[in-house]
């Protein structure tokens, strides 16, 4: 599987999110507060993947990590997203996949 997961990185990440039922997220920019949504997307410049889910979804979360796990991958971890807590007002999850 990790041999699918270096030919076509975009791919796996659409996968993700039909599995987790959410569109692609968008670019974060200034305009949406550097937050382009919940969801997997995959990183070029830091050959990764990065998905992003809400604070209440946090056993879904090591779920995709498992995901990236089982597909071969080691570095993987779940982190709050953007190192905010919920309390100041984060975000949510963030599960990190680097190839």
């Amino acid at each position: 599987m990790s041999s699918v997961l270096h030919e076509f990185p975009e791919a796996f990440a659409t996968r993700i999110n039909k599995i987790l039922e959410m569109p692609d997220p968008v670019p974060g920019n200034r305009v949406n507060g550097w937050f382009g949504g919940y969801g997997c997307r995959w990183c070029k410049c830091s050959r990764a993947w990065f998905t992003v889910l809400p604070f209440d979804m946090q056993s879904v979360a090591e779920t995709v990590a498992n995901m990236f796990m089982n597909a071969g991958l080691h570095d993987v971890t779940i982190t709050l997203e953007g190192g905010v807590s919920k309390a100041d007002g984060g975000k949510g999850y963030q599960v990190s996949a680097r190839l």
